[in-house]
């Protein structure tokens, strides 16, 4: 991300896309670097010992999207697997548009009712975390 303002906001669910006759071990490439990086930065905000979300993702290749999903285990590693529907969805026909809208809908409806609540949460905690290392050192908080 080059952009100043894509920098300041955080992914729930990215894309990777790629041309229809484009390499989707690429894509999948792309987006577990992108996965272990984001893990590993949320990671890094946690004060106390909460699980991770689980981060949903998307290859779209052509028509076709593929839907995976990541997490750390216990050991720390981060794992990636999909393609995690059993059926083909993307936009190719009517039945495979109507089955990626559906996904996409009960996807969104999980970011809003859980991961949106969970990282309000992780980011509350860690600025209060900041906010008190800053009066027990007597520095500004950052």
């Amino acid at each position: 991300m080059a952009d100043a303002f894509s920098r300041t906001v955080p992914l729930a669910m990215p894309l990777e896309i790629e041309r229809a006759r484009g390499d989707g071990e690429e894509a999948r490439l792309q987006l577990a670097v992108f996965h272990a990086s984001s893990l590993a930065f949320l990671d890094s905000y946690q004060a106390n010992d909460w699980d991770l979300f689980p981060m949903p993702s998307w290859t779209v290749i052509g028509h076709e999207w593929t839907l995976y999903i990541a997490w750390k285990d216990a050991d720390g590693a981060t794992q990636v697997r999909g393609p995690s529907v059993g059926r083909t969805v993307g936009t190719m026909n009517f039945q495979s548009l109507f089955a990626l809208l559906e996904l996409i809908r009960d996807s969104f409806k999980w970011l809003r009712s859980y991961y949106q609540r969970w990282y309000i949460s992780l980011l509350t905690a860690h600025m209060d975390s900041l906010d008190a290392d800053s009066v027990a050192s007597g520095r500004p908080a950052t």
